[in-house]
């Protein structure tokens, strides 16, 4: 099997952080107005990001997943991305 090389755009989760499947964010977010965002959204913060900022994810079988502790890291970065502009 080829090794390869961690990137900068890799994660920095770790197991010891409670994992959570990228499709159950949304149930673990308060809804704000009566909304939560869409499974979708999700998946676009992961790969695309907001205001610059990727959620950070890992890749466990088949699914993907992030952790509370990313979540709680990734909303702090676009807040103070946010706050930059």
């Amino acid at each position: 099997m080829p090794h390869v090389a961690p990137s900068s755009s890799m994660t920095s989760i770790s197991l010891k952080e409670q994992l959570v499947p990228l499709r159950r964010v949304p149930q673990e977010l308060e809804s704000r107005g009566g909304k939560r965002p869409h499974v979708s959204a999700v998946h676009r913060w992961r790969q695309n990001g907001l205001k610059g900022v990727r959620l950070e994810a890992i890749q466990v079988g088949g699914a993907w997943h992030t952790s509370i502790e990313a979540l709680d890291r990734w909303f702090k970065a676009v807040t103070e991305v946010g706050g930059q502009r």
